[in-house]
């Protein structure tokens, strides 16, 4: 996996201890997911109703929960540092216990199903909306606290 082997070539061991919960998570659940390119999550993001049904890997950071609802800042991968990173994604679950669990800067691994595209209130902009993928949560696992 490449988080593994980035973490791994800088030496840091937060960092490969984060990247082998990661892989560890991504090997318990099976093949059924996919990890992203930079540019498919890019695709994503842009169109998420084209990757409708697809079961993806994300990497993010919990930026706030209302409800069964939490938002998150994905990307394709650990690194955390890339602006990829910083793209919002709307995670719903059947069971809200998933992601009850997890508070605001969490850094978690989802592995889900792309629903399509969802539109809320934009957390910034008072009276605008905002349009993300919506991603129903098979798996979430914390992976560091902020």
């Amino acid at each position: 996996m490449r988080a593994a082997r980035e973490a791994a070539q800088s030496g840091d061991r937060t960092s490969i201890a984060i990247a082998d919960a990661a892989l560890r998570t991504v090997q318990q659940v099976g093949s059924d997911y996919e990890a992203l390119s930079d540019s498919d999550f890019q695709k994503m993001v842009e169109d998420p109703d084209s990757f409708a049904g697809r079961k993806v890997v994300l990497y993010g950071q919990v930026l706030k929960r209302d409800g069964e609802v939490t938002r998150l800042a994905t990307g394709p991968s650990l690194n955390l540092r890339t602006s990829q990173y910083m793209k919002t994604t709307v995670l719903t679950a059947d069971d809200s216990s998933l992601l009850a669990a997890h508070e605001s800067l969490d850094h978690v691994i989802v592995l889900g199903e792309v629903q399509g595209a969802i539109s809320y209130d934009n957390p910034v902009l008072v009276g605008e909306t905002a349009t993300s993928p919506e991603v129903r949560v098979g798996t979430i696992k914390l992976l560091a606290y902020n």
